[in-house]
This record gives structure tokens, C-alpha cells and sequence, in this order.
């Protein structure tokens, strides 16, 4: 289900903006892209690919407030897994802490305004004695905050 939040101003303030769920993903991809140039991230996995990579997905996004610009914004959560061909651990969390870093020490240009992250969680889950690839998977939560800019006339 794709996501849309659609702010509306007051009456004579001439502010109409929209974020939707792609747009997040697709400042983060390419962000992601440039900056952590060696782990691929996706949304859907190509059939073939071999770790490491991650996959990224909007776990949730609401409007922070109902006030009119400047002060709307929307607030989310996005939820990056990544998977490592490594046993350890500390490969996996290596990465998840580069992702984690360059998306918290940059604000990202996302459609109408500005997307900043702020640090979350990361797990790594028990790797399971019965799985068949010996890959280790991690989980990075990280929730934004989406404001809005005014439209020039």
C-alpha cells in the first residue's frame, strides 16, 4: 500500500505539498548510492545478487501536525535490512553504522523539502542453525522527519 500525505494550508496561506512514500525511498537510494558506494540497497532484491546489500522500506509515515506551513511536517520510520556473506557480526554492524552516520549527519532535498534522520535501532538477529546460506542479517530502524518547504510564487 503506497503511502501519500497531502498537507493543505489554511485558506489564503498558498501552501499546497505532498510526500508520498516513493519519494522517501528515492532521496534515500540515491543518497545511499553516492555515499555508501560499495553495499547496493534495493527495494526489491535482483534474483542473483550475493551479499552484502541491503533492502529498504517505509515502515510508516503520518503527518506530525495539522498546522499550516511552515510549521506541517511529517514524521516516519524507514527500516533498512541488510544481509552479509560474513559469519561475524561485526562486519554487518561495520556497515549498518556507516548507513546509520552518513544518514544522520546530512538533511537529504526529498520533493517539496527537506528529509533529516535520526539515529535508531540496529539488531542482528540469532542467526538460525538451520539455515542454508550462512549469512548474517542486520536491521537498521531509522525514523525521519519530512518539512515541508514553501512553494515560490
Amino acid at each position: 500500500m503506497a503511502m501519500t500525505i497531502n498537507p493543505r494550508g489554511r485558506q489564503g496561506h498558498g501552501y499546497q505539498g505532498s510526500i508520498h512514500q516513493g519519494d522517501v525511498l528515492e532521496a534515500l537510494f540515491l543518497h545511499l548510492k553516492k555515499t555508501v558506494e560499495d553495499v547496493p540497497f534495493f527495494q526489491c532484491v535482483p534474483f542473483d545478487s550475493k551479499p552484502p546489500y541491503g533492502v529498504m522500506q517505509v515502515a510508516s509515515m503520518h503527518p506530525g501536525n495539522g498546522l499550516p506551513f511552515p510549521h506541517f511536517y511529517t514524521e516516519g520510520v524507514v527500516t533498512l535490512q541488510v544481509w552479509s556473506a560474513y559469519q561475524g557480526v561485526r562486519p554487518l554492524t561495520d556497515i549498518m553504522h556507516r548507513v546509520s552516520d552518513v544518514l544522520t549527519q546530512t538533511p537529504l532535498a526529498c520533493g517539496l523539502g527537506v528529509l533529516t534522520f535520526q539515529a535508531g535501532a540496529l539488531e542482528v538477529p540469532t542467526q538460525l542453525m538451520t539455515a542454508q546460506k550462512k549469512w548474517r542479517e542486520g536491521r537498521l530502524t531509522l525514523p525521519f522527519h519530512f518539512q515541508h518547504k514553501k512553494e515560490e510564487k
